[in-house]
């Protein structure tokens, strides 16, 4: 029959699971990787768009549990503000936040989603973005380091976006530094500059990468990568719009370095 689900997978052995959706309808797309285990009670994405680039953001929730889950929801917005809900997850059940639908949302803001669940979850944030379907996996942990491989901006024209949303879940202020790796010509090596940023306590910061593009590189199509690193463990997402394709994707990066738990 028709209908959503979540998935289970078990092996006999260590595997690495992944997802892919598409949608002949909306001819969107999206890929996931599988949440390690049967999930988690914690855990954040520093990406939400209802308002700015997305119409449509739905968060999946499934309980693999025997037990019925009580999910508290806390959108944490760049102003510093938050928005809370709580939703019940059957046992063995599933069920679905559409946050555009929710009442009195302060659309319009950058903001991350923090849950704390009474039950292991698994959560998958499907967002529409830019027109097209990002999704990414929470994650439980925050980390000081966090790194990007792919990034690109054109010499001219407004027809690529790339992002970053960077989540502090400490109570104090955390001093970022966010450095571009930009590719070099040929055999010669590449270039790096670095910018620092305060991140509030408990609140995201939204980064336009194109505004790291300085000087005279601003004249030419560069492509780098992206390192952030925190004096305190962070959650760093990028989100990235390429309208020739058209695609995008959004994923939290590679983390080292220093750990916490996010709530």
């Amino acid at each position: 029959p028709d209908g959503t689900y979540g998935v289970l997978v078990v092996g006999q052995d260590d595997f690495v699971a992944t997802l892919s959706h598409y949608s002949a309808n909306d001819r969107s797309a999206f890929g996931v990787t599988g949440t390690i285990g049967r999930g988690e009670t914690v855990g954040v994405i520093p990406e939400g768009q209802i308002g700015l680039n997305s119409t449509e953001e739905d968060i999946g929730i499934t309980n693999f549990s025997g037990t019925q889950a009580s999910v508290l929801f806390s959108f944490i917005f760049e102003s510093g503000t938050t928005y809370r809900t709580r939703v019940n997850v059957p046992a063995l059940g599933r069920a679905q936040v559409n946050v555009e639908d929710l009442r009195n949302f302060p659309a319009g803001e950058a903001y991350s989603v923090l849950f704390e669940s009474s039950q292991p979850i698994v959560l998958t944030l499907p967002t529409q973005v830019f027109g097209e379907e990002n999704a990414a996996n929470f994650s439980d942990t925050a980390f000081s380091r966090w790194s990007f491989a792919a990034g690109y901006r054109p010499a001219s024209g407004n027809g690529v976006a790339s992002y970053l949303r960077l989540f502090n879940p400490s109570v104090s202020q955390v001093l970022v530094e966010v450095t571009m790796h930009f590719a070099g010509e040929g055999n010669n090596a590449g270039t790096a500059e670095t910018f620092r940023f305060t991140i509030n306590a408990r609140s995201v910061l939204a980064i336009d990468l194109h505004d790291l593009v300085t000087g005279t590189r601003r004249n030419s199509a560069q492509t780098y990568g992206v390192t952030v690193k925190a004096g305190a463990p962070i959650v760093a997402y990028q989100g990235h719009f390429d309208q020739s394709f058209p695609g995008s994707f959004g994923t939290l990066g590679t983390p080292l370095g220093g750990t916490n738990p996010v709530a």
